[in-house]
């Protein structure tokens, strides 16, 4: 009985080890934005709050945040690529939870790594959906 406890735990530890080295994932705020106030919170932890975010009509994304995840720490960028937060989270790549608060109107998605790690949020100009999509292949922007 012993036995079988300490491998339990002993998996239970390898578990989610292994969830926090394999799960990378890239997220940038794209199309749609037009001066709008935003908060975004991963897993109910906040990591961008109240950013006035304004597409960028040539290139199609946000010039702001970038955010990124790798060996479980969460990369907050700026546009030049200075890191401006680094937090450190345990996420699991077959469910992350992303709620986009954009002026006050809650957004909620569920992701799965396996959908792809190169993830954009877009928004609909007229009627005010959100969409997260999900790419395997990384996004280049020319």
């Amino acid at each position: 009985m012993k036995n079988l406890i300490k491998f339990l735990i002993l998996s239970i530890i390898t578990m989610s080890c292994s969830v926090s080295k394999n799960t990378n994932f890239n997220l940038l705020f794209g199309s749609g934005f037009k001066n709008d106030n935003v908060s975004l919170e991963i897993n109910d932890t906040l990591i961008v709050e109240n950013q006035i975010m304004i597409t960028d009509s040539i290139i199609g994304i946000v010039n702001s945040n970038n955010i990124s995840y790798q060996q479980g720490i969460l990369n907050v960028s700026d546009k030049k690529g200075n890191v401006l937060k680094k937090i450190p989270m345990i996420i699991d790549a077959k469910k992350i939870k992303f709620t986009i608060i954009i002026n006050k109107n809650p957004y909620l998605f569920y992701s799965n790594l396996n959908k792809g790690t190169n993830m954009v949020f877009n928004k609909d100009k007229y009627y005010y959906n959100v969409y997260l999509n999900q790419n395997k292949k990384i996004i280049k922007l020319e």
